[in-house]
């Protein structure tokens, strides 16, 4: 989806993913990463600040290409989307 209309507000962007198998068999799809990259490509235009928030193992973070910080929530458990959204909104 797009970012939202309020110009003043950051940008985040939620990744989900898990590791299935060995893990240097994990891998996002090609249309995944672009994705990611175009919405935080259309902040910037916007001159916003986007950031990610990966729930999933770091080892997957490294596939995200760009500038963006990542903020790594390791799982999409309950928990730990609510422990992400404390972080942002503090």
């Amino acid at each position: 989806s797009e970012p939202t209309a309020d110009r003043s507000a950051p940008v985040f962007v939620a990744v989900f993913g898990e590791l299935r198998g060995r893990r240097h068999d994990v891998a996002y799809r090609p249309e995944t990463l672009e994705k990611i990259s175009e919405v935080c490509l259309a902040a910037a235009r916007e001159r916003r600040h986007a950031a990610i928030v990966l729930f999933a193992p770091p080892v997957l973070a490294s596939q995200i290409l760009g500038s963006a910080p990542i903020i790594c929530a390791w799982s999409s458990d309950r928990c730990m989307q609510e422990a992400a959204a404390r972080w942002v909104l503090r």
